[in-house]
């Protein structure tokens, strides 16, 4: 009887362990889950000015457009403004910016990523920019910078 108390004890703690592990993925996946409607009209947008995209974004991040531009956000909205958007009708706003990893940019020595910036399941704005250090920015109907 004592060697079966012992025995339940373990595996008692195994148990909770791995309830405890179990539930911990399951909020990750419910909150981080990639909308699949929302990817592939990303996508689909993305791949309609030519450039070539990873189908699984790199990175979905929640970004608070704040109510003052400073000249950071004139400037990223000018670059809006060339494609159409503005990003000033979003002030204040949440938005959910999704990061796809670019394939097919001249710059091939850099990490190049294409944003879509979402809010209420439609399309804000985007851009082609790179994440590194002595990085760029540009519109994403700019044809000059896709490598044939």
């Amino acid at each position: 009887m004592k060697k079966l108390m012992q025995w339940f004890k373990v595996k008692k703690k195994y148990i909770v362990s791995l309830f405890f592990f179990v539930s911990i993925a399951l909020v990750v996946l419910f909150f981080y889950r990639i909308d699949n409607k929302t990817n592939d009209m990303n996508v689909s947008y993305i791949q309609n000015f030519g450039w070539l995209v990873e189908k699984k974004p790199v990175d979905i991040k929640y970004i608070k457009v704040p109510n003052n531009f400073d000249v950071i956000y004139d400037s990223y909205n000018k670059i809006q403004k060339k494609i159409g958007f503005d990003l000033s009708n979003y002030k204040g706003c949440k938005l959910i910016r999704y990061s796809y990893k670019v394939l097919n940019h001249k710059e091939t020595d850099q990490d190049v990523r294409a944003n879509v910036f979402i809010y209420n399941k439609k399309i804000t704005c985007a851009d082609i920019s790179s994440i590194d250090f002595n990085g760029f920015i540009h519109e994403m109907d700019d044809k000059n910078k896709i490598a044939q």
